[in-house]
């Protein structure tokens, strides 16, 4: 029985004693770092923790590399080094915010400088947040106005789909006479060709009455050209113009039944 209480004591002992709780080594460590800064050991604080902060270790928790920037910062002030103590004051603030720096052991000067890098992140956070409050605002507001405004009443949705109509049908008649009026305007070109082939024959001939009459003819036929003409030149310019609104007019009912898809999607 002995025998097999000592086979069981003797591993327990090794695992008690391979688990000596990191936090008392952390403890330990922390307590040296404060003993070197209390008893104003800067070269032994620079010494001891610049290795330390290039290559922290795994047992050290973010509280105790915070309070290692913080004493670094210290002993870099105390050898004059002050650009890098408002860096190390800086890395401690930044990954504790309630770190603090106790006034019975460090110059006025020196706890100026922590004071006022405290202020300058604290006013870099504030500004921060105030950043990202107003980007949210704006994000909301953009989100709002388009599913508020964008959309169209169904009244007004009514008005366009009978606009696009009338125009669409405007466009239609206004080419088809277009097409009327060329026709009309090649007709009375070949009509102005024959009476003026019989105005040359009754001119030389001198036939009075037939060149007259033939004379006539041509002119009011090429009257009546440049009128169809013109009339076909403007109506096909006007039909274009009721095609582009017709097309205004779809695109504004397709960017609104998008708007709609996409407010569906929001909600």
């Amino acid at each position: 029985m002995i025998i097999i209480s000592a086979r069981l004591v003797l591993p327990l002992m090794v695992l008690v004693s391979n688990a000596i709780p990191l936090r008392s080594q952390e403890q330990s460590f922390s307590d040296e770092i404060r003993q070197h800064f209390e008893w104003g050991e800067y070269d032994k604080l620079i010494k001891k923790l610049e290795p330390v902060l290039e290559s922290p270790p795994e047992s050290l928790d973010s509280v105790t590399i915070a309070a290692c920037h913080k004493y670094l910062g210290v002993a870099y002030f105390a050898r004059g080094r002050i650009g890098d103590a408002q860096g190390q004051f800086e890395k401690a603030l930044m990954i504790d915010p309630g770190a603090t720096l106790k006034h019975d052991f460090v110059s006025q000067p020196m706890l100026d400088l922590f004071n006022s890098v405290v202020d300058n992140i604290s006013e870099r956070r504030r500004q921060k947040q105030e950043a990202e409050r107003k980007d949210s605002l704006i994000v909301t507001r953009e989100m709002e106005l388009q599913k508020s405004i964008s959309t169209l009443t169904e009244l007004q949705r009514a008005e366009i789909i009978r606009k696009k109509k009338l125009m669409t049908i405007a466009s239609a008649a206004l080419y088809s006479f277009a097409s009327l009026l060329s026709g009309a305007a090649v007709y009375e070109y070949g009509v102005a060709e024959e009476n003026y082939e019989k105005y040359e024959y009754a001119n030389s001939r001198g036939f009075l009455r037939d060149r007259r009459k033939h004379e006539r003819k041509v002119l009011r036929a090429d009257i009546l050209i440049i009128v169809s003409a013109s009339a076909a030149f403007v109506s096909a310019i006007s039909g274009t113009f009721f095609v582009r609104k017709a097309v205004k007019a779809k695109s504004r009912l397709a960017d609104d039944q998008s708007i709609r898809r996409s407010n569906t999607g929001l909600k």
